[in-house]
C-alpha cells in the first residue's frame, strides 16, 4: 500500500484568507478578549512576531462554549504560549545539536579505526530516512535508548526500525521511476 496524494484538495482551501484586522475581528467574534494585550499590540504581534497559523492551534488548549466561542481566552495567553513554544524549541534544538555533535564524534572514531576504511567516505547526518536511502550504502541509526546500530541501508532502514526511531508508521516502497525505495508517510 503506497501513499497516494488525494485528488480533491478543496478542504485545504475551505477557509478564506483574512487580513490581520479581519483576523482580530474573527477572534473577537469567537470571544477572544484583548484586555491584557490590546488590539494594536495584537496586530503588531501578528505582523512582526508570529502568524495566525502558528497561534490558532494553541487555542485548542482553551475551553469553548457549545457555539465554538471561547470561555476565558485573552489574546495575551496565546502570545505567551507562542513564546513558551519558541523557548522550548530553542532548548530542544540546542540539545539535539549537542547529541548530533556527539554522534558525529563517535561515528568518526568508528570510521577511523576500521581497516576497510580509506579515509574518503562522506558522512552525513540527517533526520530524513530518504537521504540515507538515496545517498548511502551504509547507515547508522541512534535508537531511542541511545544505541547506535550500523550496517547497510537495507539492513538498518526497515519499517520496524523507522517506527521505533520516529514513533510513527512509515512505509518503505520501491518506486520504479526512481529505481529505489522511498520512505512514505501512509494516509494521514
Amino acid at each position: 500500500m503506497g501513499f497516494e496524494m488525494p485528488e480533491d484538495l478543496s478542504w485545504a482551501r475551505a477557509k478564506p484568507k483574512l487580513t490581520t484586522d479581519e483576523l482580530i475581528a474573527y477572534m473577537r467574534s469567537k470571544h477572544v478578549r484583548f484586555d491584557l494585550c490590546d488590539e494594536v499590540e495584537a496586530k503588531r504581534y501578528l505582523t512582526e512576531e508570529t502568524f495566525y497559523a502558528q497561534l490558532s492551534p494553541l487555542s485548542h488548549l482553551f475551553d469553548r462554549m457549545p457555539d465554538g466561542s471561547f470561555v476565558d481566552l485573552d489574546f495575551a495567553y496565546l502570545a505567551d504560549l507562542v513564546e513558551i513554544d519558541r523557548e522550548l524549541r530553542r532548548v530542544a534544538l540546542d540539545a539535539s545539536l549537542d547529541v548530533e555533535a556527539r554522534i558525529k564524534v563517535e561515528l568518526m572514531a568508528l570510521l577511523t579505526e576500521r581497516d576497510d576504511e580509506d579515509g574518503f567516505s562522506v558522512v552525513i547526518t540527517t533526520h530524513n530516512p530518504d537521504h540515507a536511502l538515496l545517498l548511502g550504502d551504509q547507515a547508522a541509526i541512534v535508537t531511542r535508548d541511545g544505541k547506535v546500530l550500523q550496517g547497510t541501508s537495507e539492513e538498518i532502514l526497515t519499517e520496524e526500525m523507522l517506527k521505533e526511531v520516529y514513533g510513527i508508521d512509515l512505509k518503505l516502497t520501491y518506486i520504479e521511476e526512481l529505481g529505489r525505495k522511498a520512505c512514505l508517510v501512509p494516509e494521514l
